[in-house]
């Protein structure tokens, strides 16, 4: 009898392989499916909670982050007050109702000859046909003053005094001075540090005189606030980010007819 076609060896091999492949569609992929997807699952599951954690910590940073800020802003307040609170002492018995210039810069003052500059700052450089003179100085307060002078008469007398406010940059020029070899170790001050130290000054010297003199006109001038105080008849002043100023009130036409120029400077006590 003829074998059955079935029984062939390449029929044979073919239905076992069909048979194996419908096995692996039907029951081993379906399987391998579930696991990845339980897998999948598990994966997504591990992330969300990932997220959860990395959220939680961030928000948590981010909290204590903002009371650092907070707490740091807190001590840069109270050191800003501590620092002007010093200045307004050291300038509490600087300045008199008589007396507008700083105690112990008053060898030169608004109508003296300007000439009288060599004589109280006999280490600078004077020259007499300069249209101001500047001067270093050593003060806690100041760190240069600057002249300004006007004609009276034959006489060349001093119109305005500037008393600029000493800065980190004073001390950090001072100390390069004296240690040369050093300067490229030393950071040079930010301009925050400056402004801030500038600004401590300023407001010391405004509370100062608003205690003396009466309040001060504000004027706000390029993005700056600047205070005008009336000394007296004769002087004014005006405290700016920069410096304290000091000057004549009268004009340069009054001033170029005073006959006997001395009489002015008898109008202020030093």
């Amino acid at each position: 009898m003829k074998n059955d076609w079935k029984d062939h060896p390449i029929v044979i091999a073919a239905i076992s392989s069909a048979a194996t492949a419908t096995f692996i569609i039907t029951t081993v992929v379906p399987t391998l499916e579930k696991q990845n997807i339980n897998k999948i699952k598990e994966l997504e599951q591990d992330l969300a909670l990932a997220d959860k954690k990395y959220s939680s910590e961030i928000e948590k940073n981010n909290k204590e982050s903002q009371e650092k800020d907070k707490k740091i802003q807190e001590l840069k307040a109270t050191e800003k007050s501590l620092k002007i609170a010093i200045e307004k002492l050291k300038m509490d018995d600087r300045y008199s109702k008589a007396k507008p210039f700083p105690k112990g810069l008053r060898d030169v003052i608004v109508f003296s000859e300007y000439k009288s500059i060599k004589t109280a700052y006999p280490n600078s450089t004077f020259n007499q046909n300069t249209i101001y003179q500047s001067v270093e100085i050593e003060d806690d307060t100041f760190s240069q003053i600057v002249y300004y002078p006007t004609n009276c008469g034959k006489t060349k007398i001093v119109k305005e005094i500037r008393y600029f406010f000493k800065t980190p940059v004073d001390d950090y020029e001072k100390k390069a001075l004296e240690n040369k070899l050093e300067v490229t170790k030393m950071p040079f001050p930010k301009k925050e540090e400056i402004d801030s130290s500038r600004a401590e000054k300023k407001e010391a010297v405004v509370e100062t005189f608003n205690k003396i003199y009466g309040p001060g006109e504000k004027i706000e001038e390029s993005g700056s606030n600047e205070y005008l105080y009336i000394i007296n008849d004769h002087l004014g002043a005006l405290a700016t980010d920069f410096y304290l100023s000091i000057f004549s009130r009268y004009n340069q036409k009054d001033i170029a007819e005073v006959e006997n120029c001395g009489s002015l400077a008898d109008l202020i006590s030093p």
